[in-house]
């Protein structure tokens, strides 16, 4: 099985171990339940191979979740978000990932997650 490309670089991505968590999943697979969806690599790499009907994702930090449903309801209005979001940043990344990650703090909207993610040493956001 090939790696399918997530659209949110997670630190923690199941990507490289999907197939073999996919060897362990019952062939009769009617949902997959993935609680813990970060970068959606397991649902993806199940979907990819039609390894389950369904997928039911989760995730306790709703912001993430909020960023998969635009990704698979308004993708447009998320790429449209983001890219405000980077295209001001060109001056001086530095101090606007700093004055993004204090307005996310106030206000934890999913663009700017996606953005902090994006950013971040490692993907490992530091709030």
């Amino acid at each position: 099985m090939q790696s399918s490309p997530q659209p949110i670089p997670y630190q923690g991505s199941k990507r490289q171990q999907v197939p073999v968590i996919l060897r362990y999943l019952p062939k009769d697979t009617a949902t997959l339940w993935e609680p813990f969806v970060g970068s959606g690599a397991l649902t993806i790499g199940a979907a990819a191979s039609q390894a389950a009907e369904a997928h039911v994702v989760g995730d306790s930090l709703a912001p993430l979740v909020e960023i998969w449903e635009l990704i698979l309801r308004a993708p447009d209005e998320l790429c449209d978000r983001y890219e405000r979001l980077w295209n001001a940043q060109l001056a001086d990344p530095r101090a606007y990932y700093d004055r993004v990650r204090d307005a996310y703090n106030d206000s934890p909207e999913p663009a700017k997650l996606l953005y902090l993610i994006a950013r971040c040493v490692k993907n490992a956001v530091r709030f």
